[in-house]
């Protein structure tokens, strides 16, 4: 599942540690990642708890294990602060695996930046459902803001075939878009605007309408838990 892409141009990773973002002066505040120092565009938008990173890290190109795991690790731990949903039930780090171009498949003439698979399983006569063999793929080379975004998307698949939802195809993918969009709004700056910008803007009658929707529906909610229950 997923939009359009592009490439941006490449650029050598940091030599990043963990750590949150701290601020200093008045639009400036430390990259969560290296510690490099962020200006930060004046504005009151940004929510609590925001995580800044710097140009560097926001773009790093996401073409290897030991970054798909930091980049697991992060989006996970969001979903899980954010949504209340323990991801790695379902999803374990291992199962998300980079892919380039030609290995996911083309839909539409469009290039799919993700891709969940999962097998599902039902005992009618138990009740009982379940979803075995589960993978995600991201493309290769997407920026690490960007590819946070796609896992955010596909891991709310995955928790929707996991827990039975049904959701129409509309409210389905405008819902992970939705995770999408709150990763990429909790990670502040120019290039989480861009992407931002793409899905508030987006013409497709899914994937843009879809999340708008849902973008409105949620702000009407105390968490997504109650824009769950409202579905």
């Amino acid at each position: 599942m997923g939009l359009l892409s592009w490439i941006f141009g490449r650029r050598d990773p940091p030599n990043c540690v963990a750590g949150s973002a701290q601020p200093t002066a008045r639009g400036m505040m430390h990259c969560g990642k290296c510690g490099e120092i962020v200006i930060t565009p004046p504005s009151n938008e940004y929510p609590p708890g925001s995580r800044w990173l710097c140009h560097q890290c926001a773009t790093r190109r996401v073409n290897s294990a030991a970054l798909l795991a930091e980049l697991y690790e992060e989006v996970s731990h969001f979903i899980q602060d954010r949504m209340g949903v323990d991801i790695s039930l379902w999803l374990p780090p291992e199962a998300v695996l980079v892919k380039s171009a030609n290995t996911l498949v083309p839909r539409e003439q469009r290039i799919l930046l993700g891709k969940a698979k999962y097998t599902e399983n039902h005992i009618p006569i138990l009740g009982r459902r379940w979803i075995s063999n589960v993978e995600v793929y991201i493309l290769r080379e997407l920026d690490y803001l960007q590819a946070g975004s796609v896992l955010a998307h596909e891991m709310f698949h995955v928790y929707s075939a996991a827990n039975g939802l049904n959701l129409d195809h509309v409210t389905e993918e405008g819902t992970a878009n939705l995770w999408g969009y709150l990763f990429l709004r909790h990670h502040p700056g120019i290039e989480s605007d861009r992407h931002r910008e793409e899905l508030l803007k987006s013409m497709d009658p899914v994937y843009g309408a879809g999340f708008r929707k849902a973008r409105d529906n949620y702000k009407k909610c105390t968490g997504f838990q109650e824009y769950l229950s409202l579905l």
